[in-house]
């Protein structure tokens, strides 16, 4: 088959099919998302509800749909992850996931942004914002431009504005930004459809980056040689971690 040679990843030059294999998967939200896949085609995908058990798990998840797919770890090309923003704990667990994987296996590790992959499962529309539930009684939005991800070569939906905001200020935040239309809104915190009539937004039952999205994402990046070094890879959060100075 046509084979494509990574740049931009010195730490790995192999040269690796155009149809990429790779283990992609995402723990932002209360949904674990796990899928396997060769090119465009998942041979294995799985949603499965995980609030609080992302610390026993996600490992499970992840040989289960292995197995399914049939697919032993040496034979992937790249290792994916779903960075965030979103759950502080679930981001922690999958990164070291990955990390675990990329150096056990010597394969590159590829960063995907949730909320993008989230944005990328939206058809019909030129715009999409996901909005998460940012605590204190705020809402984080992110905004994209959809469009052009779907007309052009880019790995990934393009972030056009973010904010952190109460629920009352989002819909004149929206108007503000001007977004291609039509508009839709995803995410765990978006408002159900109506709330945001004059604005002729809508929202999707989009909660959690579907597994389709994330690998379709992660194999853009994967040929775009789009690759993280692994010491120096971090998540994405809401908000910065809270810190607290030393003691003098």
């Amino acid at each position: 088959p046509p084979v494509l040679r990574c740049l931009g990843a010195a730490h790995y030059p192999r040269v690796v099919p155009r149809a990429p294999l790779i283990l992609a998967f995402d723990t932002s939200t209360e949904t674990a998302v796990v899928v396997v896949g060769r090119g465009t085609r998942a041979l294995a995908l799985r949603h499965e509800p995980a609030p609080r058990a992302y610390d026993e798990g996600l490992l499970p998840r992840i040989a289960a749909a292995l197995d399914e797919a049939r697919v032993r770890p040496e034979e992937l090309d790249a290792i994916a992850c779903g960075c965030g923003p979103g759950s502080f704990t679930g981001l922690r667990i999958a990164l070291a996931t990955a990390k675990g994987y990329v150096f056990a296996l010597d394969r590159p590790l590829v960063l995907v942004s949730s909320t993008a992959a989230m944005a990328a499962a939206v058809p019909g529309c030129r715009s999409a914002v996901a909005v998460l539930d940012a605590k204190r009684g705020q809402l984080f939005a992110q905004a994209f431009d959809v469009h052009r991800w779907r007309a052009g070569p880019t790995s990934a939906p393009r972030e056009v504005a973010r904010t952190i905001l109460d629920p009352a200020e989002l819909g004149p935040w929206l108007a503000a930004r001007r977004l291609a239309r039509p508009v839709v809104l995803v995410g765990g915190a978006a408002p159900s459809d109506g709330l945001l009539a004059p604005e002729r937004i809508r929202s999707l039952p989009v909660r959690f980056p579907p597994g389709s999205a994330l690998l379709a994402t992660a194999r853009r990046a994967f040929l775009a040689g789009a690759f993280a070094a692994p010491d120096g890879a971090e998540p994405e959060y809401i908000r910065p971690p809270p810190f607290n100075r030393p003691a003098d």
